[in-house]
């Protein structure tokens, strides 16, 4: 198991034992974005898959993207999820 995987298994531990939410400053719905992003991402660890319907990472930045405060961290996720795909 590498560092990668590692981090996703404590992660998601820590989600599915109600130790990790959303912040409470975040709008709403960044939360329901991001709850719903955390649960396919459980879903994922639970079937061991090495994916996520392209749908709620759409949805994820999409929510975020209408936040200008949000931006870099936008544009950050945009960058990891294309940055193999992408060169300059």
């Amino acid at each position: 198991m590498n560092i990668k995987d590692k981090e996703i298994k404590r992660i998601t531990k820590k989600y599915k034992a109600g130790r990790l939410e959303p912040r409470e400053d975040l709008p709403e719905d960044l939360k329901v974005a991001i709850r719903t992003f955390m649960e396919q991402v459980i879903i994922m660890e639970e079937y061991d898959t090495d994916f996520i319907n392209g749908e709620y990472m759409a949805n994820l930045i999409k929510s975020f993207s209408k936040y200008p405060e949000y931006s870099l961290f936008t544009y950050d996720l945009v960058k990891t999820i294309l940055g193999k795909t992408l060169k300059e």
